[in-house]
């Protein structure tokens, strides 16, 4: 006997899958590939804001600031490699322009996309 095929619904981007296809119904949803990635960087992005003492920290990974900005590093103006790893020199990382430690809310007006480097040699100051 074969494994059992069935199909379900993503809960991101609602496209019919099929049972190879599917991560697997968690405590968070049932995604497609591409649409699991999305959740678990949003998951690390909230862990990561709640570790730096934010009480609502927003719901969005780096992917909501490419739809909004494209995938251009705004403290250097050069593109960033969206295949390279969120931790690697060149990947994609979220800036905020008013630092959390300096004041700054966690919300999408107030985030940028950046180089993993670029942001670390930026710190905790404002740029202008």
């Amino acid at each position: 006997m074969g494994a059992r095929v069935y199909s379900a619904e993503c809960d991101r981007c609602h496209q019919l899958i099929n049972s190879d296809a599917v991560i697997g119904k968690t405590k968070y949803g049932r995604f497609c590939r591409p649409c699991a990635l999305v959740k678990q960087r949003e998951r690390y992005r909230i862990k990561t804001a709640k570790r730096q003492g934010v009480a609502k920290p927003a719901r969005l990974s780096a992917d909501a600031l490419i739809e909004r900005d494209g995938n251009l590093c705004r403290l250097c103006n050069t593109a960033i490699d969206l295949s390279l790893a969120r931790n690697s020199r060149f990947g994609a990382t979220i800036d905020h322009i008013v630092p959390l430690s300096l004041g700054g809310s966690d919300d999408i007006e107030n985030m940028q996309l950046a180089h993993w480097i670029c942001n670390i040699r930026k710190g905790n100051r404002v740029d202008a």
